[in-house]
């Protein structure tokens, strides 16, 4: 094919369209009792509870009933060097205790917790295996990281804190003490 002939074919090609706009496709819909629950964005919904904003995993690890299994829950406090800071993000990490590799990853509002009499924002959490999966499962014992962003961005490092706690799978109190910027 020639030069010419091939680009008035390139520009004719859109002309060859059917005429009718790109259309919106949509996931078929679950029977129930199927025991497969609509995973991430396109439920429309958020796993676990109003106050959390995790990220669903595309490809968790649900147990057959659907529902995602508690790793550990409680409330985060921005103190210290946060005191007073009511706006930004927490990403709460499961991470293994013996090679310290990401587990599950929640993503929590800063805004969702309230100010307690202290001027510090006091914020619950909830890491459940709905939450995204990073890699390593964790065990009954391993490491809780909880790391302030205030834009919520991964890659911006400026005026976050970082604290790592041992934690129990299935604690539901776990209280974290977040006070220094990195």
């Amino acid at each position: 094919m020639s030069f010419l002939r091939y680009s008035s074919f390139l520009l004719l090609l859109p002309l060859a369209a059917c005429g009718e706009g790109p259309e919106k496709i949509s996931a078929p819909p679950q029977p129930a009792g199927s025991g497969h629950a609509p995973m991430g964005a396109a439920s429309g919904q958020m796993p676990n509870d109003s106050t959390h904003t995790g990220m669903q995993s595309p490809h968790g690890t649900q147990d057959l009933s659907g529902e995602a299994k508690l790793i550990a829950s409680g409330t985060v406090e921005l103190g210290g060097d946060f005191a007073g800071v009511a706006e930004g993000w927490l990403f709460v990490m499961t991470r293994d205790a013996e090679t310290g590799g990401p587990g599950y990853v929640s993503k929590v509002a800063v805004a969702d917790g309230a100010m307690n009499a202290a001027g510090h924002q006091v914020v619950p959490f909830r890491v459940s295996t709905g939450d995204f999966a990073m890699g390593a499962m964790v065990g009954d014992d391993f490491l809780l990281e909880v790391r302030y962003d205030h834009d919520g961005m991964v890659d911006s490092k400026d005026g976050n804190g970082t604290v790592t706690i041992p934690a129990t799978s299935g604690q539901q109190d776990v209280t974290v003490l977040l006070d220094k910027v990195d």
